[in-house]
């Protein structure tokens, strides 16, 4: 069963206050507040600004289409699903094709009255509009925002020739060479005539 994103990214409130924003800093501003794009400070200067525009212009699509506050903030939750799920892992079997197609599953979800599992809230009309215009802004620029925001890995390749013996190192000089000193044993000597009358005895 797929979450159900209404009100869940953005209140009422948060798109009350954004329908009576004309300004475009402060429109942002609501929706960096809103939408928690600089959550402990996760992204950089440059990725906050390019979150920051990502929905901004797909809360002025909302605008432009005349949403109301609950289409408003299904629409921009399941982008932000859609984003941070693109950009959660530099997994390279992650597809443009993968992510529109949970892209697709997250907006059907909401397009259908069949509780508890998905919710009507947009009609058919609407799931067009959503999805040409996430084809056009979006996804058009998939690589780009994947190059963006996720870290690059790199690649160390170590080039060795196949078949050689490696040489061993050469010798220290004799010179570096620790002394050995050699301790001998005492000599003994051993008086033979004592030795053969040992054991002797009479008849």
């Amino acid at each position: 069963m797929v979450e159900n994103l209404r009100f869940v990214h953005i209140d009422e409130q948060f798109c009350a206050a954004l329908n009576n924003t004309h300004n475009h800093e402060e429109v942002k501003k609501v929706l960096v507040e809103s939408m928690k794009l600089d959550n402990e400070g996760s992204l950089t200067a440059d990725q906050l600004e390019v979150a920051t525009d990502f929905f901004f212009y797909a809360f002025a699509f909302c605008k432009e289409t005349a949403f109301d506050h609950e289409k408003t903030s299904t629409f921009l939750s399941i982008a932000k699903s859609t984003l941070d799920y693109d950009i959660d892992s530099n997994d390279p079997t992650r597809t443009m094709k993968g992510s529109f197609g949970r892209f697709k599953e997250l907006l059907l979800s909401h397009a259908v009255e069949r509780p508890p599992s998905t919710s009507g809230i947009f009609s058919v009309e609407d799931v067009g509009r959503i999805v040409e215009y996430m084809l056009n802004s979006y996804f058009r620029h998939y690589s780009l925002y994947r190059y963006i925001f996720t870290k690059r890995l790199a690649v160390t390749l170590l080039q060795t020739s196949p078949h050689v013996v490696e040489s061993p190192p050469p010798p220290p000089p004799l010179e570096e060479a620790l002394p050995q000193v050699i301790e001998y044993a005492p000599r003994v000597t051993i008086d033979m005539d004592e030795t053969s009358s040992v054991g002797s005895y009479e008849k």
